[in-house]
C-alpha cells in the first residue's frame, strides 16, 4: 500500500508527472479526494509502525518535503485536522496555511455535546447500535475490534457530515481499519486535550 496520493493536474505539464520533484502546494490530511481544482497530495498514514503522534508528524514532514512545496497549504479533516494543527506548531516554518475541517473538540468541555450531538442525528436502531459498538470498543476483552471500529466511521460520517459527495472508491483504493493504531495515537492526542497542552499548542501557529 503507498502511503501517499496525488490528485490534479498540474497547468504546466498537463497530467501528473510521478518523477516529478515537489510539484504540490497543498496537502490533504485524512480526507478532500473532492477537490480538484488543483493539485494535491493526500499523505496515508498506513505503515504500522507508526503508532504514536511523533511517529505521525515525522512520517507527515517526510513525505513533504519530498512531494511538495514548502510551506505548504495543510487541509485536515477530523483527526487530520488536529494532526495538521500539531504539526503547524511543531514545524511552523513548513506551513503556509492551515485550514480544519470537522476537527474534534479542542476542549474536553465540549465532548459530552459531541456525543448528544451525534446521537440526535441517528434514528432509533442506529442509536441502540452506535451504543452497542461503543461498549465493544470499551471492552478490553475484545480483541479483534477493526469491523465494529469500521461500521462506527460509517455511522460518523453520516451524524458529521451534511450532504456528502458519495465514495466513489475501488475496493482496491480502500484503506483496511487498524484499530491498534487508532487505539495508540488516539489515547495519546485524547490526553493532550485533557490536559490542556492540545488548546495550548495554538501560540507556537504562525
Amino acid at each position: 500500500m503507498k502511503n501517499l496520493r496525488k490528485y490534479g493536474k498540474l497547468p504546466e505539464s498537463g497530467l501528473i508527472d510521478e518523477g516529478s520533484i515537489r510539484p504540490f502546494k497543498v496537502a490533504v490530511i485524512h480526507g478532500g479526494e473532492e477537490l480538484r481544482r488543483k493539485p494535491f497530495i493526500k499523505p496515508l498514514r498506513v505503515n504500522s509502525r507508526i503508532n504514536s503522534i511523533k511517529g505521525q508528524l515525522s512520517e507527515l514532514k517526510r513525505v513533504l518535503k519530498k512531494n511538495s512545496e514548502i510551506p505548504i497549504i495543510l487541509i485536515g479533516h477530523s483527526w487530520g485536522a488536529w494532526l495538521c494543527y500539531i504539526f503547524a506548531a511543531r514545524y511552523p516554518s513548513m506551513v503556509k496555511k492551515l485550514i480544519l475541517v470537522s476537527s474534534g473538540p479542542f476542549e474536553q468541555k465540549y465532548v459530552k455535546k459531541l456525543q448528544a450531538n451525534r446521537l440526535s442525528h441517528l434514528n432509533q436502531k442506529e442509536r441502540a447500535e452506535y451504543n452497542s459498538i461503543i461498549k465493544i470498543l470499551d471492552n478490553p476483552k475484545v480483541k479483534d475490534k477493526n469491523k465494529s471500529l469500521e461500521r462506527l466511521g460509517s455511522l460518523t460520517s453520516k451524524t458529521d457530515s451534511y450532504d456528502p459527495i458519495p465514495d466513489e472508491s475501488k475496493k482496491s483504493d480502500l484503506i483496511n481499519v487498524q484499530g491498534d493504531i487508532f487505539y495508540r495515537v488516539w489515547n495519546e492526542a485524547d490526553e493532550l486535550r485533557k490536559s490542556g497542552k492540545l488548546l495550548t499548542l495554538s501560540k507556537d501557529i504562525r
